[in-house]
């Protein structure tokens, strides 16, 4: 799955000389003359068929690890189902860098943001 994945890398970009849309200010002169083609729209600008993806993909994986994680963890064993997927997510980008930038963050009670693994430094 990890292989397939391409990037859109489509730009929105003003498709001129229409028929109909909004007036495109540099051709007022020619609407004045009979022009019909005066009219500017908003349109993709597709990107070549095989081109190469320039900027990887960037992930990020949030995990609780708040003090319930480890309370509850004897109960039904989230903490360590957790550290799991964790573990899994890692091991499943190995090799995929060009492809894919990933962190991992955490929030507890207290932050927020606790940073794990940073972008660009698995």
């Amino acid at each position: 799955i990890l292989e397939g994945v391409e990037a859109k890398e489509k730009e929105r970009v003003w498709v001129k000389l229409q028929t109909q849309g909004d007036l495109d200010d540099n051709r007022l002169i020619d609407g004045v003359t009979g022009e019909k083609t005066i009219y500017k729209k908003r349109g993709n600008n597709d990107p070549l068929f095989g081109s190469i993806q320039q900027k990887p993909k960037r992930l990020i994986f949030l995990m609780d690890v708040s003090s319930s994680m480890a309370h509850f963890n004897g109960a039904d064993r989230r903490l360590d189902r957790m550290v799991a997927t964790c573990v899994m997510i890692m091991e499943s980008f190995i090799g995929f860098s060009y492809k894919y930038d990933y962190s991992i963050i955490g929030h507890d009670g207290e932050s927020s943001c606790i940073e794990f693994v940073k972008f660009g430094k698995p």
